[in-house]
């Protein structure tokens, strides 16, 4: 960001025209879309109505660093969600194959008593539903409790607290 503010200053439409004394002339236009992401279409379709010595820029152009820096953003942290659920997924697997492992008596003589190998495996299949929607709603409780969010908001606090005292020259 010290780019931007080393670049753009913001005063009065009036005060910018004396200043580089336009008259009632404007030397730009500046659009703010209500999907950000359009901003590359939109800019090409004003290319395409504007005359030949005006052009357009979009702002994944001028801050393309920040651009990549968020589309990378993305995808890690998809491909980090995607290993957590993989792990849990693993895990109430292997939870099952050894419920399974030490139930083969219990299997057994439900087995012998009739019970069909639908209705066993069913058993399994809602052990592993009851430990996966436990743990997700025990994970969701966990991450939205105030002691958390307190965490997070003291730290911004603290932030916010020590970059107001920095001088206007620090950097």
């Amino acid at each position: 960001m010290a780019d931007a503010d080393a670049g753009l200053a913001l005063m009065h439409l009036r005060d910018a025209q004396t200043l580089y004394q336009l008259g009632d002339a404007v030397s730009g236009v500046r659009l703010r879309l209500d999907d950000l992401f359009a901003a590359r279409s939109v800019a090409r379709e004003l290319m395409t109505r504007l005359p030949q010595n005006a052009y357009a820029s979009d702002w994944t152009r001028s801050h393309a660093n920040f651009f990549r820096a968020v589309e990378i953003e993305k995808r890690m942290m998809f491909i980090i969600l995607t290993l957590i659920i993989l792990v849990a997924a693993i895990n109430i697997i292997s939870t099952l194959v050894v419920a399974v492992t030490d139930k083969q008596a219990d299997i057994a003589i439900l087995r012998t008593l009739g019970a069909a190998p639908g209705s066993v495996m069913q058993i399994f299949i809602v052990q592993g539903m009851v430990i996966g929607i436990a743990g997700t709603l025990i994970g969701a409780g966990w991450a939205s409790s105030p002691r958390s969010t307190s965490t997070s908001s003291s730290r911004r606090s603290k932030a916010r607290s020590t970059s107001s005292s920095c001088p206007r020259t620090c950097t």
